[in-house]
């Protein structure tokens, strides 16, 4: 089950933890999120969008439930190595989207190799 944080911030459901961008949460964790959807801030995270969850709770989807458009926003919105494994995998194993395998692809190159531009190098004489 995908669940997207659009917000900026971790949140937890329970002791699943959601990091900003799309979550894959294995069905283990089905009672945990069930539980955790009836708190008050979590009901307001997901009445203003922030956390959105999939409108049938625990219907079986992946990146392979999504269009190729729709697929293209999740994977942008998606930061974590193991989740952008988990949709390849997936998509391997289902239609075998080019476009989406390719997506998936980019976005893991560029969390794994950030431009150089990007990284922080501390200068050497820092603290003198």
């Amino acid at each position: 089950m995908i669940i997207e944080n659009k917000g900026e911030y971790v949140r937890f459901l329970g002791n699943v933890r959601l990091v900003p961008g799309a979550n894959d949460i294995s069905d283990e964790h089905e009672d945990e999120v069930t539980k955790a959807l009836k708190h008050p801030l979590i009901q307001h995270l997901t009445d203003t969008h922030e956390i959105i969850v999939p409108a049938e709770l625990f219907e079986q989807n992946g990146i392979c439930d999504y269009n190729v458009s729709q697929a293209g926003i999740l994977i942008k919105d998606t930061f974590s190595l193991e989740t952008l494994n988990n949709f390849l995998e997936q998509e391997k194993g289902g239609t075998t989207r080019k476009t989406v395998i390719e997506a998936i692809n980019k976005q893991i190159e560029s969390i794994s190799n950030p431009p150089q531009e990007d990284r922080y190098v501390p200068e050497e004489d820092f603290g003198k």
